[in-house]
């Protein structure tokens, strides 16, 4: 009989696996580039959900264990503090959030990336077969640039509604701006442009609450 799929990898495995460093691998989740999970134990959490239409936050009381997505500002302060309380979750893929009223004290060792996340992060990044590259280190550039340039156009309402026509207009901006490097599909940086405002949305109801 085979061993069981493993389902979780620590961040050193992760490193490992692509051939960088544990310090590329923080900067990835800080960034949004790559979402990070810790287990929470049973407890009750006040669980809140996003109406995508008007926004508004209904919440409600329930029971929860298993893994829970971190915000990216909560990981920067567990990487810069070796450690943290942390009081907001997120429910991995969706908008969906909780918060706990004594908090849960979250360290590095806690952090896990989920097999879907590891494997979405490599499609997007081109890290399919990261055992046939080594030596392939360093943050993921062309992206990195590419969503600098839409937080600037959001930063100065420039940005399109549409993440489609979004990533057209980023997509002829890296041709005319990144050399001598391959630009990612305008499918691949409008699925990135959706990721990047959602996790925009995500934060900002994190702070108001």
């Amino acid at each position: 009989m085979p061993l069981p799929e493993k389902l979780f990898f620590e961040l050193g495995e992760c490193a490992e696996r692509w051939h960088v460093t544990m310090c590329d691998v923080q900067y990835y989740i800080t960034h949004g580039y790559l979402e990070a999970q810790a287990w929470v134990p049973f407890t009750d959490v006040e669980f809140c959900r996003v109406d995508a239409q008007t926004g508004q936050v209904r919440s409600w009381f329930m029971e929860h264990q298993g893994y829970a997505a971190l915000f990216p500002e909560t990981c920067r302060r567990i990487f810069s503090q070796q450690g943290c309380m942390v009081f907001g979750f997120r429910m991995a893929g969706s908008d969906d959030f909780f918060k706990l009223q004594s908090g849960l004290m979250v360290r590095l060792a806690d952090l896990f990336i989920s097999r879907e996340e590891l494997q979405r992060f490599e499609q997007v990044y081109d890290l399919a077969s990261p055992a046939a590259s080594p030596g392939r280190a360093g943050r993921p550039s062309v992206m990195d640039k590419i969503m600098a340039e839409l937080q600037r156009r959001i930063e100065t309402g420039k940005d399109m509604k549409s993440n489609n026509a979004e990533a057209e207009h980023l997509y002829r901006w890296a041709e005319a701006t990144i050399r001598d490097h391959a630009i990612p599909s305008i499918a691949t940086i409008a699925n990135n442009v959706g990721l990047f405002r959602k996790k925009l949305r995500q934060n900002a109801h994190a702070i108001a609450s």
